[in-house]
């Protein structure tokens, strides 16, 4: 009698429909709980940025005072403290220095002169002392433009490396008055004769092995950034050499020039600064590298609501 009953409800169409719209049911329950674990399932998240290798604790080479790029030690040049890294020239300095040194010549010869009349020559023994103030007043004169001269010989402050400075290409590109005395880099070797003036960063001199990297990422991704996280660099100028390290600073929005308009500011990146755990001694300032941070597990849940919540600006 049930075999009876299970076939007779086999050919019965509202007990097939039943019989189907509950399989329907439950295969809509499998698949919710299916779709539901994939999205709560944590998966590895990292994050990917352009790189570019830095030295830290760098010292600047500043002119002091105005004067044509006479000499200058290219970038890469090992230097100790006190070492000559460049050499200004400024002719009206020069001109002045000449002059003094000549005035006080003959106000020396002039003293030594009274000093041999002033014994027969009243007027000689009365001009004597200003003759003498004359002198002092000249030597004093002499010291002060030797010391400014002095100031025309940019030494460095450290031991090191000679690097370009960081705000070379900064300061280029938004002075159009820099731009017609000089381009690139000072430490270029086309650029002697260039004028410099008093303020102006010729180079830096840094610790000789790169041990910093900084990375510019864009704004939807600085959300999973947090210090201490690892980040691993393959570096352009060794292929399959990875160096590893992690985020010790997260930088305001960057910017290292000014915005002309709204589409590059929509450009704008966060600089993130890494210290180098293992970084290779040819290393080199300015070398370009591709970083991943790994920021940990998250799920596809979490990850798409900060997609959504960054595509339409939500708090």
């Amino acid at each position: 009698p049930t075999v009876r009953r299970a076939a007779k409800q086999l050919r019965d169409p509202a007990a097939l429909r039943r019989l189907r719209g509950g399989r329907a049911a439950v295969a809509m329950v499998i698949a919710l709980l299916v779709v539901g674990g994939l999205l709560a399932t944590p998966w590895r998240y990292t994050v990917d940025g352009a790189a570019t290798a830095t030295l830290r604790d760098s010292r600047p080479v500043v002119a002091t005072i105005a004067g044509e790029l006479a000499e200058v030690l290219p970038a890469g040049a090992e230097v100790q403290a006190g070492d000559l890294v460049a050499r200004l020239r400024n002719p009206a300095a020069r001109r002045e220095l000449a002059r003094t040194t000549a005035a006080l010549e003959d106000a020396r010869l002039r003293v030594s002169h009274l000093e041999l009349l002033r014994a027969e020559s009243k007027d000689a023994n009365d001009q004597l002392p200003e003759a003498r103030a004359m002198v002092s007043d000249l030597r004093d004169q002499l010291t002060e433009l030797e010391q400014h001269a002095a100031r025309l010989e940019l030494r460095a402050e450290r031991s090191g490396v000679v690097v370009r400075s960081q705000s070379e290409a900064d300061l280029a590109a938004s002075d159009a008055l820099t731009l017609a005395r000089w381009s690139g880099a000072l430490t270029d070797p086309e650029n002697l004769g260039a004028w410099v003036e008093s303020g102006q960063v010729l180079a830096e001199i840094a610790d000789p092995l790169a041990t910093e990297a900084l990375l510019v990422l864009p704004e939807e991704d600085i959300e999973r950034i947090a210090i201490g996280q690892s980040v691993h660099i393959a570096w352009a100028q060794s292929p399959g050499v990875v160096t590893h390290g992690e985020v010790i600073e997260i930088a305001a929005r960057s910017h290292h020039a000014e915005m002309r308009d709204e589409s590059q500011r929509e450009r704008e990146g966060y600089l993130i600064r890494v210290r180098l755990a293992d970084a290779p001694s040819y290393l080199r300032p300015s070398s370009a590298g591709k970083a991943r941070i790994d920021t940990g597990s998250t799920s596809l849940a979490r990850l798409g609501l900060a997609r959504v919540r960054q595509l339409f600006r939500l708090p």
